[in-house]
């Protein structure tokens, strides 16, 4: 991952998401409705952050088209087993 200063972190205000990644510049949107709870909001923030880690994997290569793919969904079953809890599927 990248040192912390490189990606902006910032809250938005839109009902329809509870994240954003943006590959350019590194960024992870929350949505202020996100912290309604420790759990939305830690997956949340980890959903973006499977996003960004499998965009530095791909070293500049296309992301898949589908950006919820077989490639996510490895990742998001690695970091639930790592953590021992679900991730909601956002």
């Amino acid at each position: 991952m990248p040192d912390g200063d490189a990606i902006r972190f910032r809250v938005m205000r839109r009902p329809d998401l509870l994240g954003l990644y943006h590959s350019s510049p590194l960024g992870i949107d929350i949505a202020d409705h996100a912290g309604q709870s420790f759990q939305m909001l830690w997956t949340t923030l980890a959903h973006e952050m499977i996003h960004l880690a499998l965009q530095l994997q791909a070293k500049g290569a296309r992301p898949e088209k589908d950006d919820h793919g077989p490639k996510f969904k490895r990742a998001q079953a690695k970091v639930a087993r790592m953590f021992s809890g679900p991730l909601i599927d956002i």
